[in-house]
């Protein structure tokens, strides 16, 4: 591998994307995946899915382009540097930029040369109200000439971590689905119950020994909130994972982009919530629940629940969910843009505590095993981003 020699833009085509008319129906809820910058934050090399689609007149009659498999899509607007590669054929919107690998160089190695650039692409940032790259800045970024065996051979390494943490993804994801079915199949159907009696309510028809009531009476919900961003103490060299709705990537927070210090945590009025603790995002991005794997603060666009005595976490971190699909139900179509401390006042079935005991210990295993696969993830990650910035400047040998 040679000194430096090229920039980005000698590697990669990068092109502009568009939205559609929002008023036209006609252009949206198609068959073609639209993508902007929510759909794809988080620690994940491929995107699968986005929130809205749009139709090829969509696409036919605004600016956005297609990307293509093994394209990749970096955000260039306030949130700038989250970077994806595209899986199948996907549209996506003017904060990003789509980048098309030129010539023989490796999509994969080129994906993993622009996470190890994306602090320098940062450092190039300009606008006043939001931070934003231009595709003039691929031109300014200064990179190594690497050989196409070195190429293949760096992007070898890595992909195959990256592998093992998307399969460990869609294993984990298939066990939240299960442990899901068996909440619905529980709480919702009442399958274990058929055989004993049941009694009417303004609910509908319930097991013998549950009560109607709301969401409030088995929850306590808890604030978050930020210390001062302007007061370096709060921040600097900070150690506690501090959440935001971004971190949230699966059933458990690992890990968070930011971290507060003690005197940001002492001045802000989030607490220090403890493993296990519930996390729902109620602005912004709403909805997402999660639990956190280690302790962690928040910040104000989210609420952290625990579960009153009696009713466990992972029977709340379902009933938390299914509130929330309702919710937005109810809203009718319309954009559900916050959740507030009244919607959790929702009514619902209390089941007998015996019944929540009884599926905790069913369910349990579960959660162990997810948990499990995502502390290995974390390692993982963890490997892979030790490795990258090694085995870009050379200071690690590619091995033959």
């Amino acid at each position: 591998m040679g000194g430096v020699s090229m920039v980005l833009s000698d590697l990669v085509d990068v092109i502009g994307g568009g939205t559609p008319k929002t008023t036209e129906e006609s252009y949206w809820n198609g068959s073609i995946p639209w993508l902007s910058v929510k759909d794809f934050c988080g620690d994940k090399k491929y995107v699968y899915n986005t929130e809205k689609s749009i139709t090829v007149e969509g696409l036919n009659n605004s600016s956005t382009k297609l990307l293509h498999k093994d394209n990749i899509i970096i955000s260039a607007r306030g949130t700038v540097g989250e970077l994806a590669m595209i899986p199948y054929d996907m549209a996506f919107n003017q904060s990003c930029f789509g980048l098309i690998p030129k010539g023989n160089n490796d999509p994969h190695f080129v994906y993993y040369l622009l996470k190890d650039k994306v602090r320098s692409l940062k450092s190039q940032t300009q606008g006043s109200v939001f931070d934003t790259i231009t595709k003039a800045t691929f031109g300014r970024i200064e990179c190594a000439d690497y050989s196409e065996e070195d190429q293949r051979r760096i992007a070898s390494i890595l992909s195959s971590l990256d592998r093992k943490i998307e399969l460990n993804n869609k294993i984990n994801a298939d066990l939240e689905e299960m442990a899901q079915a068996i909440f619905k199949n529980w709480f919702v159907d009442f399958e274990p119950f058929k055989d004993g009696k049941f009694v009417d309510s303004e609910l509908g028809m319930m097991p013998e020994g549950w009560k109607v009531g709301r969401l409030t009476d088995v929850i306590k919900l808890m604030p978050g909130g930020t210390p001062k961003t302007s007061e370096p103490l709060y921040w600097d060299n900070g150690t506690i994972p501090f959440f935001s709705p971004k971190d949230v990537n699966g059933v458990y927070c690992f890990a968070t982009e930011k971290h507060i210090t003690e005197a940001g945590l002492n001045k802000c009025s989030s607490n220090l919530y403890p493993k296990d603790t519930i996390f729902i995002t109620c602005r912004g991005t709403v909805g997402k629940v999660c639990l956190v794997a280690c302790d962690m603060a928040m910040n104000q666009s989210n609420y952290a629940i625990k579960a009153i005595d009696g009713y466990s976490q992972y029977y709340v971190f379902f009933l938390v969910k299914s509130v929330v699909e309702r919710l937005i139900k109810k809203s009718n179509g319309a954009v559900f843009s916050a959740i507030t401390s009244k919607d959790f006042d929702e009514e619902i079935l209390i089941p007998s505590q015996k019944a929540v005991e009884d599926f905790t210990n069913v369910i349990d295993g579960f959660f162990r095993r997810i948990f499990a696969i995502g502390t290995e993830n974390s390692r993982l990650s963890l490997l892979r981003d030790t490795l990258l910035p090694r085995l870009m400047s050379g200071e690690l040998e590619v091995p033959e």
